[in-house]
């Protein structure tokens, strides 16, 4: 983690808006990783639950620049995460925002990720 905080301030340094949202969607994969590795099945432990809200803020800062970027395929994949990561803190109609926000894009992108994302969206109904 050391070495994304340093490369955090390095891309701020040089207005990387793109490097910024890169660099932060990187740290929050590394938390996801970590929150799964200690489980994902509610009630989250608490150690779990804190490190899912890290992911999410990290995902959440990354979106922001990403938006900023305009890079509309690495949006939609964010989303898809933010959605995940909402769904596994128990966040329901969050998650339901932000995959249905995915889908959109993936749609008008073309490819096969709009039919991940209504897998995802499913289970995320399902978790009601």
């Amino acid at each position: 983690m050391d070495y994304f905080r340093r490369s955090l301030e390095v891309k701020s340094r040089l207005s990387d808006t793109y490097g910024i949202g890169a660099t932060n969607y990187n740290i929050a994969n590394v938390y996801l990783s970590q929150g799964r590795d200690l489980g994902t099945t509610r009630p989250l432990p608490k150690k779990a639950e804190d490190i899912f809200r890290q992911a999410a803020m990290h995902f959440e800062l990354s979106l922001r620049d990403f938006r900023l970027a305009g890079d509309r395929s690495i949006i939609a994949q964010t989303l898809y995460y933010l959605a995940s990561t909402r769904r596994l803190l128990g966040e329901r109609e969050i998650a339901l925002r932000y995959i249905d926000e995915a889908m959109s894009l993936y749609r008008s992108l073309g490819g096969n990720e709009a039919i991940r994302a209504q897998e995802l969206r499913q289970k995320i109904v399902a978790s009601a």
